[in-house]
């Protein structure tokens, strides 16, 4: 942004250009057809407040940025002209329009299977970047669903809405012919620069193919849900995919039984990574990162009432805790792996350590992928705890008995996220976890 407002980097005095004085006397929007121009100009106020060259140049730069991330703009530019008077500057804001709807096509990775989405977009619906967008998804092993949302992308300077209605239905690993099914309404408000967001979802939750004869328990097949759940998210890593270096922290603290519908529980479930790179200066280990991974959650039921399975946590596979298959750790019933289902806990833990790398491969191959190698090791657990005392108080039990996995592997960032390969060994678990490790694991994981 400073180029075109400055001069070339190299020029003369640029430090002492960046000082000089200024005085934003007016906002000059052009390109639009269907967003309001005074909604731009809303989002460039702070620059109006600016008072030298180097504070409106980096004030202009943040203000593209929020443009372009409404995703209503194929490009933003925004410059300064000469105002009036010596310190009088006027800015200068040329947007491109993108069309008013668009169908597109993707793919994401949801509990390790791979699912088709068709969406619509609708945008500009009002004049300030209001937009509609709905989505038809298929999975691989035969989950589907529907959404349809509204979203705002300032009600304010800093807050944003979402509203939508959906309906899905996912398959669980263990049978195949059981879905979860869930149907309901959510309400989102968020920070546009911020860490927070308060959501309200009133959903109506089913087990699809589940029956009492087959040992589940009535209360866990059909469910309401009514709560407010708040999410704290601040990240700081170099890349999604592969980081290297940075953190990222996210908090859920969830409450159920708004307006005295539904299941009632409050829920807590903490997420953090750290990664570093030691030998960053040294040629031959400039690949080398240390990573560490921790989650921590809790479910307590309120007002005596007991917890469902859509509420509980469900713990193993290559996204959750390595060398365990899918949703195999925690309390299940049945025998045998292929006659197991989870029905998840109330409190869990787990501690990933890694140890990863570029592979070493020739130039002509690694044009073609950024694989890399990791050793890793983990620890975690899953457990049931009875309702009634504050759960709190009886999470030592987790710490208790816990899994153990170690093995090595490899990460390949693909469309659909990043797929691993993994040679694991169980360390540690109860018999049935034994009966249900993986060796040999293969999962996709969300980035």
């Amino acid at each position: 942004m400073e180029e075109p407002l400055l001069g070339k980097s190299n020029g003369p005095d640029r430090n002492a250009m960046l000082k000089l004085p200024c005085k934003v006397t007016g906002i000059t929007v052009s390109g639009v057809r269907f967003t309001s121009k005074e909604f731009i100009q809303r989002l460039l106020q702070r620059a109006q407040e600016k008072t030298t060259h180097g504070e409106l140049a980096e004030e202009l730069s943040r203000a593209s940025g929020r443009l372009e991330q409404i995703g209503i703009f194929r490009a933003v530019r925004c410059e300064v002209d000469a105002g009036q008077k010596d310190d009088d500057v006027v800015i200068l804001v040329d947007v491109e329009e993108k069309g008013r709807h668009t169908v597109s096509t993707g793919t994401f990775v949801n509990e390790g299977e791979g699912n088709l989405e068709v969406s619509w977009t609708l945008r500009n619906f009002g004049i300030s970047a209001e937009q509609v967008q709905s989505s038809v998804a298929c999975g691989s092993s035969g989950s589907n669903g529907f959404r349809v949302e509204f979203v705002k992308p300032y009600i304010t300077d800093n807050l944003s809405f979402q509203a939508s209605a959906f309906e899905n239905l996912k398959r669980i690993a263990t049978p195949r012919s059981v879905g979860e099914k869930k149907t309901g309404f959510a309400m989102t408000l968020g920070q546009v620069e911020g860490s927070s967001s308060f959501t309200y979802e009133i959903s109506r939750r089913s087990l699809a193919g589940a029956s009492q004869d087959d040992g589940w328990e009535s209360k866990d097949m059909t469910s309401l849900k009514s709560s407010i759940m708040h999410t704290f998210l601040r990240d700081t890593q170099d890349n999604k995919e592969s980081p290297t270096r940075g953190w990222l922290i996210k908090n859920v603290l969830e409450v159920a039984g708004i307006g005295g519908l539904g299941c009632k529980f409050w829920k807590n479930e903490v997420y953090a990574q750290v990664h570093h790179s030691p030998w960053r200066e040294k040629s031959f280990l400039n690949s080398i990162t240390l990573s560490l991974t921790g989650r921590f959650g809790v479910l307590q039921t309120l007002g005596g009432d007991t917890s469902r399975y859509f509420d509980r946590f469900h713990m193993g596979g290559a996204w959750s805790l390595r060398g365990f298959k899918p949703r195999s750790v925690g309390p299940s019933f049945g025998h045998g792996y292929a006659g197991t289902v989870s029905v998840g806990g109330e409190a869990m833990a787990m501690v990933d350590a890694s140890l990863s790398g570029d592979l070493p491969l020739p130039a002509s191959l690694s044009r073609f992928t950024k694989a890399r190698f990791h050793v890793f090791g983990n620890v975690g657990n899953n457990v049931a705890v009875p309702s009634g005392p504050p759960v709190l108080t009886k999470c030592s039990q987790v710490f208790r008995d816990v899994r153990s996995a170690v093995g090595v592997g490899l990460l390949i960032p693909t469309p659909l996220g990043r797929l691993e390969i993994n040679l694991c060994l169980p360390l540690r678990g109860s018999q049935a976890d034994m009966d249900r490790a993986s060796f040999v694991q293969i999962g996709l994981v969300p980035v």
